[in-house]
């Protein structure tokens, strides 16, 4: 055997991220396409969809993953001058008092 492993990847560095994008580009396809084309490539895709999103769901619910994402929407909510912050929502208690001639008092509580 001439060459190395490392001869044959250096021949084609990029080659797992065509692969990658060959197996993203596999799983985005819509279940009508393979399923009218064949049914074994439907099946593959069902199965590998599955993998997928269980491979995802363990890594995401680990409480790393949950403390660094709470600690990154903290700093977005905290720097981004109230563009990220909470939805409005709408007060508890809205009330109106007439307060003279021509005049109104607006009574509402909030949420907090």
């Amino acid at each position: 055997m001439e060459g190395s492993y490392r001869d044959a990847t250096s021949r084609f560095p990029g080659g797992w991220v065509s692969a990658l994008v060959i197996v993203i580009t596999f799983l985005l396809l819509p279940e009508e396409v393979l399923s009218s084309f064949n049914e074994n490539l439907w099946k593959l895709q069902s199965k590998l969809r599955r993998e997928v999103l269980q491979v995802l769901r363990s890594v995401t619910d680990t409480p790393l993953v949950r403390h660094v994402r709470d600690a990154g929407l903290w700093l977005l909510r905290k720097f981004s001058g109230g563009r990220w912050s909470s939805p409005c929502l709408p007060p508890l208690a809205l009330g109106a008092r007439a307060g003279g001639q021509g005049e109104v008092l607006i009574l509402w509580s909030s949420h907090h």
